[in-house]
């Protein structure tokens, strides 16, 4: 799943201050070979590699394979290739430098929302929201879901962000959860807000495909997250498919930030 981190990594004797994220089991294809500057064999450790990308110019993304200790640095951005989910056996762990948001978080609901439900819709509703990036970095999608108990709960599905003003690329990892597991995504505030009852990964009932994510944190919020990247002046395109159990303690919101 995603891992947002701000690391401290040993390089060179020097003690480094590096903002990064990280997300295991995936690999970036570059659109372009050129965007490949190095590759490294014999590298021993994550942050080894991290710090090979943080002293080689122009270097904003790594893969890293752990088990045979490959250091792979590129030089493009996220909307410069694309994301790929790997089987966790491989052992692959992306990393990208730059801007992020910190995940240490209060548990309370945001107030700055830019949809929100209660008690609809009750069956399976495409959501749709376009917005323009005001800055190039990264931005946070997150889903924030209070349920009455697992009676009463929330179903989403088939999560999208679409970079309009670049060929509609897909912004997302596992937006649609079809290999059944969170890569991509982190859960927060579970283990504080629902009480033995937080939200996960279900097969039924789902828009499409198999798998489907279930809001069931019962009587408190937690929380979907997910990371991608945006360049200023584009359109983006988020859309989903969500419904409700109906039930007037319920509630939801999206939000970008």
């Amino acid at each position: 799943m995603w891992k947002i981190a701000l690391c401290f990594i040993t390089c060179c004797r020097l003690v480094l201050t590096v903002r990064i994220n990280i997300i295991n089991n995936a690999v970036f294809d570059p659109n372009d070979v050129s965007y490949r500057l190095n590759i490294l064999s014999g590298t021993q450790s994550l942050d080894s590699c991290i710090c090979q990308c943080n002293t080689s110019l122009n270097c904003s993304i790594i893969n890293y394979y752990g088990l045979n200790q490959t250091c792979i640095l590129f030089s493009a951005q996220l909307s410069q290739g694309s994301l790929r989910v790997v089987p966790t056996s491989q052992i692959i762990t992306l990393v990208i430098f730059g801007n992020t948001n910190s995940t240490n978080m209060s548990c309370i609901p945001s107030t700055n929302y830019v949809l929100s439900y209660t008690t609809s819709p009750l069956s399976y509703t495409q959501q749709i929201y376009n917005f323009t990036a005001q800055y190039s970095g990264f931005a946070t999608l997150e889903f924030g879901f209070k349920a009455k108990n697992p009676a009463f709960t929330w179903h989403l599905d088939d999560v999208s962000i679409i970079d309009t003003s670049a060929l509609n690329i897909e912004m997302l990892v596992n937006g649609n959860f079809e290999n059944g597991t969170l890569i991509g995504w982190q859960i927060l505030c579970s283990n504080n807000n629902c009480g033995g009852t937080g939200s996960s990964i279900v097969n039924t009932p789902c828009h499409t495909g198999s798998f489907c994510y279930e809001g069931t944190c019962a009587g408190n919020y937690d929380y979907l997250r997910q990371s991608f990247s945006i360049t200023i002046g584009h359109i983006y395109t988020l859309s989903f498919w969500v419904y409700t159990d109906g039930h007037s303690d319920q509630a939801a919101y999206v939000n970008i930030s």
